[in-house]
């Protein structure tokens, strides 16, 4: 089902008929560059968080209850979500950070500069 032609849609229970567009659904990060036999195989140990390598960019993953400080051994851009969906103004951006702070249940998109 993950084909080019394909796509998700966030759907929330309240609003189950809106189609909601998020600036982040046009970025291309290309295929993985890795696969794993488990998720316990993308597990960085130190962090408690879980690396994902694509193409042109890395998603990092905190399943867990805690957050997590993630430092990098060189700045990074992250993708920083502003404003929610498309049509109420949401946008996104690159910013440069040496380290993020992933708040419990979360994800950020990076890619080197």
């Amino acid at each position: 089902g993950a084909g080019e032609s394909s796509y998700y849609n966030y759907r929330y229970h309240s609003s189950y008929d809106t189609l909601y567009r998020f600036s982040e659904f046009d970025l291309v990060v290309g295929p993985p560059s890795e696969s794993f036999r488990t998720a316990d195989a993308a597990l960085d140990t130190a962090t408690r968080t879980f690396w994902r390598k694509f193409e042109s960019a890395e998603v990092i993953v905190n399943p867990g209850p805690f957050q997590r400080m993630v430092d990098f051994p060189v700045q990074r851009q992250v993708l920083v979500l502003e404003g929610g969906i498309i049509g109420r103004g949401g946008s996104s951006q690159w910013i440069l950070e040496k380290q993020i702070l992933l708040k419990q249940h979360s994800a950020a998109i990076v890619r080197y500069h």
